[in-house]
């Protein structure tokens, strides 16, 4: 079924099935529940709504029949090989770079400062002829 039903064999069928949609489409469970009910009932479902009903299955097990339905029908989708998130409004998440670029940049500051402060103490060895013994770096 999938690769949570091998974790877990003591979780109920239901539960399993809705886990394995889940890790298919790439969104949280919750996510699930709010796209099974659109497609069922063909609307948006309310804040308090989903709190039940997503409550229910996490404390008790419970799943839905729309939403069992629905993961029936995502996953037959993949079986045939024609499941594409798109069709239900979920959106490829994108790698941000940002944290890439800050990542490289506080690298390349922590080598510059460095490389400058081997600089000043082989600076500092030269300028101070009164040291008898020199203790920085470049001089042991």
């Amino acid at each position: 079924m999938g690769w949570i039903s091998f974790q877990y064999e003591d979780m109920p069928a239901d539960c399993v099935l809705v886990a394995n949609t889940a890790g298919q489409l790439e969104i949280t469970e919750f996510r699930l529940f709010q796209l099974a009910f659109g497609e069922w009932y063909g609307r948006e479902i309310r804040d308090y709504e989903a709190e039940d009903y997503f409550t229910a299955f996490m404390y008790y097990d419970r799943v839905p029949f729309w939403v069992r339905r629905f993961c029936h029908k995502i996953q037959d989708l993949h079986e045939e090989g024609q499941l594409d998130p798109g069709n239900f409004g979920i959106k490829p998440q994108r790698f941000e770079y940002r944290l890439l670029r800050w990542a490289v940049m506080a690298v390349s500051i922590m080598l510059a400062s460095l490389v400058i402060l081997i600089f000043l103490a082989n600076a500092a060895v030269d300028l101070m002829p009164f040291l008898k013994e020199c203790y920085f770096p470049p001089c042991y």
